[in-house]
C-alpha cells in the first residue's frame, strides 16, 4: 500500500470541522471532481474557513489523512445522517480529468478501503457512495465507470470472490430539462414580494437582515437548510414547486432570528441532463454580492454555502442552470 500520512485539523479548529466524537460505522467513498493532489487537497480542507471536512485524500502516490477517525467530518451533506456522524469519509483525487493518475488513486482507495474493513472487522456493506447518503451523483467518475467494479477491486483486497458484473443495458440518452424557473421570497420586517431567477434580488436591501427564506423551483426538487444567529445549521428541507410562507416551521427555511448563510442543492429529475442551484448573498458588512455559489460544491473557491456566518445576509438571488 502507498505510504499514509497525517496533516490534521488542528484542535483548536475542531469546533468547525469536527466538532463530534464519531463511533464510525461506514466507509464513505467521494471522488473530489478537481485534479489535485491529495496533499492540496487537504490543505485547502484544513485552512479554508468552511466546515466541508473529510478524513482521507487519495492520490496515485500517497493517502494523506485530515481528520482522526474518532471524530465526526462534513462530508455528505447529510446534517446529522450517518453520512456526517456516522462514516469514514475517503477523497479520491483526480477525478476530473480521469487518465492514469485517477485509475492509480482508485486503485490504492480500493487498498486502503479494504484494510480499513480488515482492521474494524467489517464486511463489504459498510462501503457507501457519498450517493447513498444525500443523492448526489459522487463519486461521480467511479460511478460512470462502474460501482460494482469498484467494490469488486476491494474485494480483491480483501482475497474475496468477485461479484459478477451485469453487463450494461441500452440507456436511453438523457433529455434536456429545458428551462427551470427558481421562485424565492424573502422576510425581514414582512415578507418582501416573490422573485424568479434573477430578475430581481430578494430582500429589504442594505441594513434589513434575512429572517425566512421561501424557495421552490419549477421542475425537480430543491433542497436546502439556512445557518441562523440563534440555531446555528438548521435541518435540511426539501421543496417542489411550492413553499409555504404560513408554516415557519416547515413551509421555508429560517428560525426568525437572522439568517447568516444558505445552503441549497437542487435535485434534477430522473431521466434528464444535471442541472445545479446557483445562488448568491451578500451581507450586512457588503454592498456586493459574494461570488455564486454552486450547488453545496466545496473546493476551487467554492465553500458549500453563501453567506459568511457572523455576518446576516441582507439580499439574496437564485437560479437554475
Amino acid at each position: 500500500m502507498v505510504p499514509i500520512r497525517q496533516n490534521l485539523v488542528p484542535e483548536w479548529n475542531y469546533e468547525n470541522k469536527c466538532p463530534y466524537g464519531m463511533d464510525p460505522l461506514y466507509i464513505a467513498v467521494h471522488n473530489t471532481a478537481n485534479d489535485a493532489p491529495a496533499a492540496n487537497e487537504v490543505n485547502y480542507m484544513i485552512n479554508n474557513p468552511n466546515e466541508a471536512s473529510f478524513h482521507y485524500a487519495v492520490d496515485d502516490k500517497e493517502i494523506v489523512q485530515g481528520v482522526p477517525e474518532d471524530r465526526n467530518t462534513w462530508n455528505a451533506g447529510d446534517g446529522d445522517g450517518d453520512g456526517n456522524m456516522r462514516s469514514i469519509s475517503v477523497e479520491i483525487c483526480y477525478s476530473l480529468s480521469g487518465g492514469e493518475r485517477f485509475t492509480q488513486a482508485e486503485k490504492n482507495a480500493a487498498e486502503f478501503i479494504a484494510s480499513i474493513l480488515k482492521r474494524n472487522g467489517w464486511g463489504i456493506n459498510r462501503v457507501k457512495k457519498h450517493q447513498d447518503f444525500n443523492g448526489k451523483y459522487c463519486p461521480h467518475r467511479t460511478l460512470d465507470m462502474g460501482w460494482q467494479r469498484f467494490l469488486n477491486m476491494v474485494r480483491e483486497f480483501l482475497g474475496q470472490e468477485a461479484k459478477p458484473i451485469e453487463p450494461t443495458k441500452p440507456v436511453r440518452p438523457l433529455q434536456d430539462l429545458g428551462p427551470v424557473d427558481c421562485i424565492y421570497q424573502v422576510f425581514t420586517d414582512r415578507w418582501w414580494p416573490p422573485v424568479k431567477n434573477r430578475e430581481d434580488w430578494a430582500g429589504a436591501g442594505d441594513g434589513e437582515a434575512i429572517r425566512y427564506l421561501g424557495i421552490c423551483v419549477s421542475k425537480g426538487t430543491i433542497s436546502g437548510r439556512v445557518y441562523t444567529e440563534r440555531s446555528a445549521w438548521l435541518p435540511y428541507l426539501t421543496f417542489g414547486s411550492g413553499y409555504n410562507i404560513n408554516d415557519t416551521e416547515n413551509g421555508v427555511l429560517g428560525d426568525g432570528s437572522p439568517i447568516q448563510a444558505i445552503e441549497l442543492y437542487y435535485h434534477t429529475p430522473d431521466g434528464y441532463l444535471y442541472k445545479k442551484a446557483v445562488y448568491c448573498a451578500s451581507d450586512m458588512n457588503h454592498e456586493i454580492f459574494y461570488p455564486a455559489q454552486y450547488d453545496n460544491e466545496t473546493g476551487n473557491g467554492q465553500d458549500g454555502y453563501a453567506g459568511v456566518k457572523g455576518v446576516a445576509v441582507d439580499k439574496f438571488q437564485a437560479w437554475i442552470e
